[in-house]
């Protein structure tokens, strides 16, 4: 993942410094567009140690539609610091995946992945296959409201490809998971299709790195960038977002990282 680690080093010695919420300032860069070919290995990071369990905890916490951190927990406490002390996330991205609002906030809502997977085996070549987590009455209020906000596929030939848009991208912490993640989100729902994965893209309309990740930052543009890890899903087949995959279910091989460097979460 070369093209990851020349983003970084554009919005390091590049990026304008920009004041946010957290009081941590920030180098950002405006629209990063970039493209993967998902095929050509698993797209994760190799500057560093990234938890690829936690990768697929949090997918899995997406598509079970749930907003309470309870199970997620058990495997990584990565949403901690945005749930309500009840451990409630009301701006979870899998309640608006699962069950985004039509006439209301709460309700069962519009399943917009049943409606993604279903157009896949009827109507592939459909340009309708948009994923949305951005509710505006939830986002404008929320402590977080979703940084990638949708998704939009597209088949092309026998490949499933997947755009992304990330309205902030921090580039440390939160751009390696969303490249992992949807990665396997194209992975599961191009098998069941009967397709394969094909490329993935991303827009990043604010790509920034906080000031107090810098020093990470810089060693990780000292390191090359190692060879893209292999992955294997067992379980594809069957009724995966609904009967429920397993962390166990996702195989990752030859992943041989640089070293883990550890970096605060601004909140």
């Amino acid at each position: 993942m070369k093209v990851y680690q020349e983003i970084l080093k554009r919005v390091a010695y590049e990026g304008k410094v920009k004041r946010n919420r957290t009081g941590i300032n920030t180098r950002s860069v405006f629209n990063i567009n970039f493209e993967l070919d998902i095929l050509d290995g698993f797209p994760l990071v190799t500057l560093r140690r990234i938890n690829f369990k936690a990768v697929v905890a949090e997918l899995l916490w997406f598509l079970s539609g749930e907003t309470h951190i309870r199970e997620l927990q058990k495997h990584t406490k990565i949403w901690n610091p945005w749930a309500a002390p009840d451990g409630e996330v009301n701006s979870a991205y899998g309640y608006f995946w699962r069950h985004y609002p039509v006439h209301g906030y709460m309700g069962p809502g519009f399943d917009q992945i049943a409606a993604i997977r279903g157009a896949l085996k009827t109507d592939p070549t459909s340009r309708r296959l948009v994923l949305l987590a951005w509710y505006p009455p939830n986002a404008w209020t929320s402590k977080l409201p979703p940084c990638h906000y949708t998704a939009c596929f597209n088949v092309e030939d026998r490949y499933l490809n997947c755009h992304v848009t990330m309205r902030s991208a921090d580039l440390v912490l939160g751009v390696p998971f969303n490249i992992a993640s949807y990665a396997l989100l194209t992975m599961l729902l191009a098998s069941e299709a009967n397709l394969l994965p094909g490329k993935l893209a991303f827009t990043l309309v604010d790509a920034h790195i906080y000031e107090n990740h810098m020093p990470g930052v810089y060693t990780m543009l000292q390191r090359i960038p190692k060879r893209s890890p292999l992955i294997q899903i067992s379980g594809m087949d069957e009724q995966w977002a609904d009967e429920g995959l397993q962390i166990e279910n996702f195989c990752l091989s030859e992943y041989n990282p640089h070293d883990e460097i550890r970096f605060e979460v601004a909140v």
